[in-house]
């Protein structure tokens, strides 16, 4: 009997930990799109430094694909940003990574 409440019971843990759940809409779990996006790490660091003329810092990036959630609206993750910079006098300039369903990864401009 004992032995067969252990089982139950590794049994029930396992269940209840499962599979990361997806954010409503979203292709991947948040872990597997982080993975993908610190893949292309380095690829992105390069993009705003051709883009932009200036150098996105390792860490900031890093930090800011961990921070990439499910948008909606875009139908992809969205990180954080990347980069920022004065793109005119008195406006800031952010740059973003997006990641589609496809796997596509891209840079995003805002401005306010």
């Amino acid at each position: 009997m004992k032995k067969l409440l252990l089982n139950f019971s590794i049994l029930t843990s396992v269940i209840s930990v499962g599979a990361p759940a997806l954010a409503a809409g979203a292709c991947f779990s948040d872990d597997k799109a982080h993975d993908i996006l610190l893949s292309k790490e380095a690829f992105l660091r390069k993009e705003i430094k051709q883009k932009y003329s200036q150098s996105a810092s390792r860490s900031r990036v890093a930090q800011s694909i961990l921070n990439a959630q499910w948008d909606e609206s875009r139908q992809a993750y969205f990180t954080g940003s990347l980069h920022y910079w004065e793109c005119a006098a008195g406006a800031r300039c952010w740059v973003h990574a997006t990641l589609n369903c496809n796997g596509e990864v891209a840079l995003v401009e805002i401005g306010d």
